[in-house]
């Protein structure tokens, strides 16, 4: 993907989430944690519970969850944000891998995995002083192996 459609991606996502809560007919947390309107006073003056004689109101539950159910539905808007936006990143990369005639995972290869530089030998070697006690085999015989060991953990880095 380039620069221009990574961009352009990137502001079309946030439009993307907001009207699809939208159309899922959600509102703002703060609009729906509201006090009930007037057509609603009878069940908000509901009772829930009666303790030592004392009523408890539906209304006085309301407020005491307030802000505890906004937070909450803040937080599922930002996970449904995150998991829209997952899944638009999924179906950008799968219809670009088919533009170009690749798997996801040829596509991933290609754009990503290749530019990923190869460690140097100084980098390997530093890194097998560090776990050779761990491996107990001379550089020489392991250098190849430690060497990919290291690009792998630059893919999981970068991904």
């Amino acid at each position: 993907m380039n620069i221009a459609k990574s961009t352009l991606f990137r502001g079309s996502t946030l439009w993307l989430a907001i009207a699809l809560s939208a159309a899922m007919g959600q509102t703002p947390a703060a609009e729906q944690c509201a006090a009930p309107s007037g057509s609603d006073k009878n069940a908000a003056d509901e009772t829930v519970a009666v303790i030592a004689g004392q009523s408890i109101l539906k209304s006085d539950l309301d407020n005491a969850v307030k802000s505890t159910i906004m937070a909450l539905r803040n937080q599922e808007f930002q996970i449904k944000s995150k998991v829209l936006e997952d899944l638009i990143r999924q179906r950008v990369v799968e219809a670009e891998a088919k533009r170009q005639g690749l798997t996801v995972e040829q596509l991933y290869a290609k754009e990503v995995d290749a530019r990923i530089p190869t460690p140097i030998d100084a980098e390997v070697y530093a890194y097998y002083l560090g776990i050779r006690s761990q491996i107990n085999k001379p550089f020489k015989e392991v250098r190849a192996q430690l060497q990919a060991n290291l690009k792998a953990l630059g893919d999981q880095a970068n991904a």
